[in-house]
């Protein structure tokens, strides 16, 4: 393991974290008990005050942000579209990370059915407000699958916006097969996405 060397930065707010431990040793060493709380609730007030200037104003072109981490080539191409989009289309992808079914297993014990609902992120890359269709396929564990174009959703998405939304809870036979996996049809392309067992 790299260790790398405390930034500018790193330096002075591990510094401003003792600036309370000073104030409140001096004010023992010089005031009564009280006036050593009252000091040192002061001094966490200047702290804060410091740190907030320091880390929350200021050049924020010179604070190294976060790191970088490289996508995997799963993860590229579910954002990417196949063919070059110009920059004044609109250009919706599927984020996968961010999209998830949950599934309820057996919900109402007197038909024995379950619930899954689809949870989307969506983005638009392009320069131009456009829409999507998906359809939610649902694999189950005794191999058949769902992906009826009954269910297909279709939703706005703004230029260089990220929309959040679910589906409708669909309903299935959960006392015969339970779901196994989770998908979102996009055309021809299946995105596998993450399923929570609620």
């Amino acid at each position: 393991m790299k260790i790398e060397p405390a930034t500018k930065s790193q330096k002075i707010v591990f510094g401003l974290l003792f600036f309370p431990l000073g104030i409140y040793w001096l004010a023992r060493q010089a005031a009564p008990r009280w006036a050593s709380v009252t000091l040192s609730v002061v001094g966490s007030l200047v702290l804060i005050a410091i740190l907030g200037a320091a880390l929350g104003g200021g050049d924020n072109s010179k604070s190294p942000g976060p790191i970088a981490i490289p996508a995997t080539t799963e993860q590229q191409t579910t954002e990417q579209q196949t063919t070059e989009q110009a920059p004044d289309e609109a250009n919706i992808v599927v984020v996968k990370s961010k999209s998830f079914c949950t599934v309820t297993g057996i919900y109402d014990v007197y038909t024995g059915n379950g619930r899954v609902e689809f949870w989307l992120t969506l983005k638009n890359k392009g320069g131009k407000d456009g829409s999507i269709d998906i359809t939610p396929v649902r694999h189950y564990d005794d191999g058949s699958t769902n992906q009826s174009a009954m269910d297909q959703v279709s939703v706005d998405v703004a230029a260089h916006q990220v929309w959040k939304g679910h589906t409708e809870a669909f309903e299935y036979k959960a006392h015969e097969h339970e779901v196994d996996s989770c998908a979102l049809l996009v055309g021809d392309k299946e995105i596998g996405i993450k399923r929570i067992h609620l």
